[in-house]
């Protein structure tokens, strides 16, 4: 899931809402958060992610080797 934050032009709250929403499509996910350009609102947003997801029963681990590399785009 592409969190769409590269240029840091939302809210945290807007940020993790459409992160969560995002993530609620597909059973499996990997989210792509960008910490470049002094970007707040993904520091921010993290542990609002974290903390919908975990509610709504996603668990979270280290990727390994039966994870496929994706390209966006």
């Amino acid at each position: 899931v592409d969190s769409s934050d590269l240029f840091g032009s939302e809210s945290a709250s807007a940020l993790a809402d459409r992160t969560v929403e995002a993530c609620e499509s597909y059973e499996k996910n990997v989210v792509l958060l960008n910490n470049g350009n002094s970007n707040a609102s993904t520091t921010e947003a993290v542990r609002t992610i974290v903390d919908k997801l975990s509610k709504e029963g996603y668990r979270f681990a280290a990727l390994d080797g039966t994870v496929k590399p994706f390209t966006f785009g």
